[in-house]
């Protein structure tokens, strides 16, 4: 709180951290704290109001901590905001469920760390003409995750979701032409469907993270999709079980790099061999089917003409 007092009398401090036990004092006499550059709360159980802030704000919440409706929306000013859950359980309570950042144009950075989302929750990020380019939902509680709430971030360029329960994703990457990075590790992912990868057209993508998820089988490396709009493109797969086993069709991973494989097919040459092997035997087989049924049919003829 020192810090604090320093700033009344000189308006010069750059930090400012406290408590419940200063809060609503704090938030009475600050109209304003646009000369702060970082404000830092600790609260265990609520937060009403937030005066407007220009660059950070960082939350680290306790288990009863309630936000109420609309308490970003002075926030206008602010570029990077972060909330940290409690490590005990991460259950925050947002009034009507409801997180609203729709008023914060300029915010670059929003991280909501740990605080008990799901697939329930309605977040409101800026509208057109937002700035968003970075946005951390990491370690919450998505069984699934409607990529339409990020329609407007066209700024964006890191989604992290990683360490929630995700088996899918609803929406599609059409409006994200800035990403250049997806994290989805430690989920509960064994596959993306085919047309949900051929939406993923941002030219600046480099690596999709997808460690320790369900993927088991080369036949759920159906990644082709990107291949076609994406050069060089990483894909880290550590901590997936995959098998070797030939799959039901051809694997066709042009462009693709899969990196840190686990498994049967621990390591990238083992994986390229095993899909070369797989590919190789497929066409093998589909080439004699044509023979065999070539002849087939000549011998079909021939005994009619007999």
């Amino acid at each position: 709180m020192k810090r604090c007092l320093i700033f009344f009398l000189s308006f010069g401090i750059t930090q400012c951290y406290f408590s419940d036990k200063y809060q609503e004092y704090f938030f009475k006499t600050l109209k304003t704290c646009h000369k702060i550059k970082e404000l830092s709360i600790y609260p265990t159980k609520a937060i009403y109001s937030i005066p407007p802030c220009d660059e950070k704000l960082q939350v680290s919440l306790g288990n009863v901590t309630i936000f109420k409706k609309n308490i970003f929306h002075n926030l206008t000013a602010l570029k990077i905001i972060t909330i940290f859950g409690s490590p005990k359980d991460g259950i925050i309570r947002f009034e009507n469920n409801t997180i609203d950042f729709s008023k914060n144009q300029i915010l670059k950075k929003c991280k909501l760390l740990n605080v008990g989302l799901n697939e329930s929750t309605i977040i409101k990020l800026p509208e057109s003409g937002s700035r968003l380019n970075e946005i951390d939902l990491s370690g919450n509680k998505f069984k699934t995750f409607d990529l339409s709430i990020l329609k407007d971030s066209k700024h964006l360029r890191v989604l992290n979701l990683n360490s929630n329960q995700l088996s899918n994703l609803a929406g599609n990457f059409s409006k994200l032409l800035k990403l250049a990075k997806i994290r989805m590790s430690s989920n509960q992912i064994s596959f993306l469907p085919k047309k949900l990868l051929n939406t993923i057209r941002a030219p600046q993508l480099i690596a999709i993270f997808l460690h320790d998820n369900k993927y088991r089988n080369l036949n759920d490396l159906n990644f082709h999709e990107i291949s076609l709009h994406h050069k060089d493109i990483k894909i880290y797969l550590g901590q997936n079980d995959i098998n070797c086993e030939c799959p039901s069709s051809p694997i066709l991973l042009e462009g693709i790099k899969l990196e840190r494989i686990v498994g049967e097919c621990s390591d990238g040459e083992k994986l390229k061999n095993a899909i070369n092997e797989c590919n190789s035997v497929k066409e093998s087989n589909s080439k004699n089917s044509v023979s065999t049924f070539i002849i087939t049919i000549s011998l079909f003829l021939l005994h009619l003409l007999v």
